[in-house]
């Protein structure tokens, strides 16, 4: 009960915008049990919870990365906020599958360059799946100061998305998902 406790009071705070996991380096994919009270937490607090998804660039453990992990945290917790960042690669389906079934579970594209998005993330940006705007779904982040963010940015704008697109892309999930309602 540490971590609720911790939450807690780092939410009293002012500047606190989301909750950040790395499943690999301890082993322990984000469905273990040990994080639900952290879970809970955050849906108390309306903290978003970024889950690092994806091959891991430390020679960690793969499998607690994979975002289909996030499906029972996803129904587990209906109000969570779930954004999976670092994509999922070589999980990408996986991660977008999530995204247009889950209306809580969103991906963010921490760490890559728009020019190596995958086709199927582009493909999900542009039209969605099966009924889901793939746009309201992706959250854009260079991951700066590791990108470049006025080449990201660059890169970014060259993508054959919408005006809409674009804005929801690169804004306005991300204010909608980090601005707390509580906060003034």
């Amino acid at each position: 009960m540490r971590n609720p406790r911790l939450l807690a009071a780092a939410a009293a705070r002012p500047g606190l915008t989301g909750v950040h996991i790395t499943p690999s380096p301890w082993a322990t994919p984000p469905n273990h049990k040990w994080y639900y009270p952290a879970y809970a937490a955050c849906v108390e607090h309306q903290l978003p919870l970024l889950a690092y998804v994806g091959m891991p660039g430390p020679l960690w453990p793969m499998d607690p990365n994979n975002p289909a992990h996030l499906e029972e945290v996803a129904l587990a917790f209906p109000d969570l906020r779930i954004i999976a960042h670092h994509i999922g690669d070589p999980w990408v389906d996986i991660a977008i599958r999530l995204a247009a079934r889950h209306p809580n579970f969103y991906i963010c594209t921490s760490a890559w360059s728009p020019k190596a998005y995958p086709r199927a993330l582009l493909d999900f940006l542009k039209g969605g799946w099966h009924g889901t705007r793939g746009c309201d779904k992706v959250v854009f982040a260079s991951d700066f100061p590791l990108l470049d963010m006025q080449r990201s940015v660059r890169d970014l704008r060259q993508l054959e998305l919408s005006p809409e697109q674009h804005r929801r892309f690169a804004y306005e999930n991300a204010r909608q998902l980090f601005w707390r309602q509580d906060a003034s």
